[in-house]
């Protein structure tokens, strides 16, 4: 069986309009849809911890966190303990 690498480099505003505004949401339909088991990588432009962001991505942190749920994933950086 073979594997999927999904390479992204994610908008850092996924929230806002136009193309960008269903990003999480379609990759999670992607992911979804494979007959494979994957991994992405790359770019995501948001974090799972608020602690790692001086202000703001609230709502990339949210979709971002929505997606993991939807996909049944795993945010390997949330693993490393010293992250910041």
């Amino acid at each position: 069986m073979g594997h999927r690498i999904i390479g992204a480099y994610a908008p850092w505003n996924p929230g806002g309009t136009g193309d960008v505004c269903h990003f999480w949401t379609d990759i999670a339909q992607l992911c979804l849809s494979s007959p494979m088991p994957w991994t992405m990588a790359e770019d995501f432009n948001v974090t799972v911890s608020s602690l790692e962001r001086s202000n703001g991505g609230g709502d990339a942190r949210e979709q971002y966190k929505y997606f993991l749920q939807t996909v049944d994933g795993h945010d390997l950086w949330s693993d490393n303990d010293g992250r910041s």
